[in-house]
């Protein structure tokens, strides 16, 4: 059905993870392949026995090990990724935000994080654990990214992200002890390096891991292997047709930081040419590389009130304008 529209906005969830290079071609059709552990039903196809491969070591995948464990699977599973880093739990107590990030402008993503690392141990001395300053660090999200330069923001991105990730979203206690309880007594390990090798040996997935820390490679063998790197927004535009249409038209770009799409501080699209598109907005998550932390509720919220305050502003705008026009002068008489 063809409906049209006076103005569109962009609010849709994120992307579907994206396999690692080389990997997804290498196990595409593989009856126990699941590119997408978010998809219904998708671990159905997970035997209780098999020996299972997560490559991803965040929130997810500590999600895939409970569900796995609840539906009763009992074979070894190994979740892998660059750094080995695992999803924090959530404090013991409830906690207020500590610390200020916004009264003074920071410019330098180095100096930002020496001062989130100066004021986790202020709040350690004061009785406060680290999650009460990381949670003041979400709260003025938005501003300490904005006081960012262009070049500060995609040195974040790119070197503090993975340890920002595992901090910002939480494992629930429930989950974290399925997981630490396979850790401790080894049915559950975690590696951190990369994949130098990987092939489809019969049914079977054998894989040779290059350790990061202990030097060396290491080869396994496995039944079943499961993609859980988080969302794959730097390939925003190819994750569903419409999108890649209006990017393909010059509607819509990836912002330059690689968190989702680009917008103007009005969190209107950027073309093509870096120009706002006056009737075509970015709202939520995908709005992230302008207005930094856009994840959790508050933040989410916030920003859909913002850019429906900017579409009644438009609307507003149009129909002064319409009112403005002059008539048009009745034609001579002949």
């Amino acid at each position: 059905t063809l409906r049209r529209a006076d103005v569109l906005v962009v609010a849709t969830t994120h992307p579907a993870p994206e396999a690692p290079a080389g990997i997804g071609a290498v196990l595409a059709g593989h009856p126990r392949y699941v590119p997408d552990s978010t998809e219904p039903d998708a671990l159905d196809r997970i035997r209780s026995g098999d020996r299972v491969l997560i490559i991803g070591t965040g929130l997810t995948s500590a999600d895939v090990i409970a569900t796995l464990r609840r539906r009763g699977h009992k074979g070894p599973i190994t979740a892998f990724s660059r750094r080995g880093l695992r999803s924090r739990g959530h404090a013991d107590r409830a906690q207020d935000p500590y610390g200020d990030f916004v009264s003074r402008p920071w410019r330098s993503a180095a100096k930002l994080l020496s001062q989130v690392r100066r004021t986790i141990l202020d709040a350690e001395a004061e009785g406060f654990t680290w999650h009460a300053v990381l949670d003041a660090l979400r709260a003025q999200g938005g501003e300490i990214w904005r006081n960012l330069p262009m070049t500060e923001r995609r040195r974040l991105v790119r070197h503090v992200r993975p340890f920002w990730d595992v901090h910002r979203f939480r494992v629930a206690p429930q989950i974290d002890a399925v997981v630490s309880a396979g850790l401790r007594d080894g049915d559950i390990r975690v590696l951190a390096g990369s994949i130098a090798h990987i092939a489809r040996v019969g049914k079977n997935v054998a894989v040779t891991f290059r350790r990061r820390r202990a030097g060396g490679t290491e080869e396994g063998e496995f039944d079943a292997v499961v993609i859980t790197t988080g969302p794959a927004h730097r390939s925003i535009l190819q994750s569903q047709s419409w999108l890649e249409s209006l990017g393909a038209a010059g509607y819509l770009r990836p912002d330059t930081v690689g968190l989702g799409l680009a917008c103007s501080e009005t969190s209107r699209a950027l073309d093509s040419e870096g120009r706002e598109v006056d009737d075509l907005f970015v709202a939520g998550p995908l709005a992230r590389g302008t207005f930094g932390e856009l994840m959790g509720l508050p933040q989410v919220n916030d920003h859909a009130i913002f850019v429906a305050a900017q579409i009644a502003a438009l609307a507003h705008a149009r129909r002064v304008h319409r009112r403005a026009r002059p008539h048009s002068a009745a034609a001579p008489a002949g």
